[in-house]
């Protein structure tokens, strides 16, 4: 079984918010002696596809079935480039539950499995949610 997250629990209480923008709203704080930067996207579906590139950007696919299941239609669009400060524990959080997060744990960007603080953390927010710092 897996703890709560008491840094999701912090976050929520203290409402830090440093930038809101289209396509995220960007929360920063210390939580323990540790800096955070986290970005939170909008609510992601089972059709949506979130790509993490080497360019650092992070690409929202979302897909329709207007072309049939075989060869659907794709939408795809900017979603962010998030930051890397060295010190300081940044990660994006996609809300709800995207079908698949491609790209991680290559370059830049790491999955929540990974302890490596150089590098940018991407998940879903049940993800998230069990996300503990050693």
């Amino acid at each position: 079984m897996y703890k709560r997250n008491p840094i999701l629990s912090y976050l929520k209480k203290q409402n830090i918010v440093e930038k809101v923008k289209k396509h995220y709203t960007l929360y920063r704080f210390t939580y323990q002696n540790h800096p955070f930067k986290i970005y939170i996207t909008p609510k992601a579906n089972k059709a949506t596809v979130i790509h993490c590139k080497d360019s650092g950007d992070i690409i929202w696919e979302q897909l329709y079935p207007f072309g049939g299941m075989s060869h659907p239609y794709r939408e795809k669009q900017f979603l962010l480039k998030p930051t890397f400060e060295k010190g300081v524990i940044t990660i994006v959080v996609i809300k709800g539950k995207p079908a698949t997060i491609t790209g991680l744990d290559d370059g830049l960007f790491s999955s929540v499995h990974s302890k490596d603080r150089d590098k940018i953390y991407v998940m879903s927010e049940k993800e998230f949610g069990t996300f503990l710092i050693s």
